[in-house]
């Protein structure tokens, strides 16, 4: 760890050179978390079939993909579909309560036969999970970023550690106090070789940083403090100065950014831009015009004239920005879908890949189970994503896209022609489809075999289903 330090102060001579920059951004959690997410788009065997009642149970979007056994092949950590209100559908019912309220355990999925989810692992809305070297001993570790219950009475959380211990994990509270977490980043701040984190919103909606200490213990302080509530931030270094930036905004806030600087310090935020109704749920950056400049790209849920008055879930926009020198064009929409009726159908996590290899960037969002708000459009094709297992924007260059759903080949295990279209498809566009069957299933078959049975995946809208939510089973071969 002494040499990476002296390396990183010996390079810290050169920040103004491109190269250094983009060393820095290889240290965000952004950065890595990119990087395993086209991999998981484009290599094959790398994504679990979710068996028994899994794949409707699990989240769209509290997950993450991290490599836990060195092995290369990511394992998949996540919360449940139903973690966030409470419900008496016959399908969510049974432990919705401890899920909703409480902490549970977390889904871990693995090709590994012999993996077993470490202890400790018991979590509550953990609404970001950063992937990370946390304890410097080039082994992955996880920051969980908790919410706790998302409706009344709330209680707030502790953020939690899993950190490399030889050949297991030990989970353990995140130095800093309880609070309604909501989104966090990481990279390496102060240039020393540790990763360090933010995390929002702290008490009194505080923006915090935790400061690496070298040895998986962190140093909280309060860097912002009156810039609103906001939900998601993200680590950069934009102007390439050699400093990470950084982006955050909020339901009531606009987008804003403050510029990195030197000794864990961030300047006086700016605007950046305006984001009524809406607030962005990820940042990606990616040169998507081939122009040598990385663009800002968000993925916004919105609020709108169906929605209630505090909802920002009603529909989704993929958008870039522009910028050079420190100044910042508008946003530029990509896609804007509002569903019209009101309902919840937001997108989070994005990854900017090259899935042909043809120089162009496109984006990704992997979708997981069945917990999408989707499958009622069913007179807007493009948003049916029943059967989707991802969504890409082809970069057709000159900063034109064109919005491409591919439904899992699974779900068409019974039709021999629409199997294999549905491959053929994928292949098309450099996107992988076989997937693994993990060691462990979580949610078990209910009593009622007429509508769940064991070692099947349920897919929705079944013309044979029986259960409320019309789910129908199909075999795995």
């Amino acid at each position: 760890m002494k040499n990476i330090k002296l390396w990183i102060i010996f390079l810290s001579v050169f920040v103004g050179s491109t190269t250094f920059a983009d060393s820095i951004n290889d240290t965000t959690s952004r950065s890595i978390r990119t990087e395993i997410m086209c991999r998981v788009a484009t290599e094959e065997g790398l994504k679990p079939h979710l068996l028994q009642k899994d794949n409707i149970m699990i989240s769209d979007h509290l997950y993450v993909f991290v490599d836990l056994t060195g092995d290369d092949i990511p394992e998949l950590i996540a919360g449940s579909f139903d973690e966030t209100f409470k419900t008496n559908n016959p399908i969510f019912q049974t432990g919705n309560a401890a899920r909703s309220r409480s902490k549970h355990q977390y889904y871990f999925y693995s090709s590994d036969e012999t993996f077993q989810a470490p202890k400790g692992t018991k979590f509550s809305l953990a609404t970001t999970m950063l992937v990370n070297d946390y304890n410097g001993d080039a082994k992955n570790d996880v920051f969980f970023v908790q919410h706790g219950p998302d409706y009344s009475p709330k209680i707030p959380q502790r953020n939690e550690v899993m950190l490399s211990d030889g050949n297991s994990f030990k989970v353990n509270y995140a130095d800093g106090p309880k609070s309604l977490w909501n989104g966090g980043t990481s990279g390496d701040i102060d240039l020393d070789g540790d990763i360090d984190i933010i995390v929002t919103p702290g008490p009194n909606d505080g923006i915090w940083l935790l400061e690496n200490l070298g040895n998986g213990k962190f140093k909280p302080q309060v860097i912002f403090s009156d810039v609103g509530r906001n939900y998601r931030v993200q680590l950069w270094d934009i102007d390439k100065d050699g400093h990470l930036d950084l982006l955050f905004d909020g339901h009531e806030t606009d987008l804003m950014i403050s510029w990195g600087a030197e000794n864990l310090t961030f300047r006086k935020p700016t605007l950046l831009t305006k984001t009524p109704n809406s607030t962005v749920q990820d940042f990606e950056f990616a040169d998507i015009n081939s122009d040598g400049r990385l663009e800002i790209i968000t993925m916004s849920s919105l609020k709108t004239r169906f929605t209630e008055p505090n909802m920002y879930y009603g529909g989704f926009e993929l958008s870039y920005i522009e910028h050079s020198a420190r100044k910042f064009e508008k946003p530029v929409s990509i896609t804007r879908h509002v569903h019209p009726k009101g309902q919840h159908s937001w997108l989070k996590w994005i990854s900017a890949c090259d899935l042909k290899n043809d120089g162009k960037i496109d984006i990704v969002y992997e979708k997981l189970g069945e917990g999408n708000f989707f499958t009622d459009l069913q007179d807007q094709p493009y948003y049916n994503w029943s059967r989707v297992d991802r969504v890409v924007w082809e970069n057709l260059g000159g900063l034109e896209f064109s919005l491409r759903r591919f439904e899992d080949p699974a779900y068409f295990s019974d039709n021999p022609t629409s199997y294999r279209n549905t491959i053929n498809y994928a292949k098309r566009y450099g996107l992988a489809h076989e997937k693994y069957t993990p060691s462990k299933s979580y949610n078990a078959v209910e009593s009622n075999k007429n509508i769940f049975k064991e070692g099947l995946l349920y897919r929705r809208n079944g013309l044979t289903a029986r259960s409320p939510y019309a789910f129908s089973p199909i075999v795995i071969e």
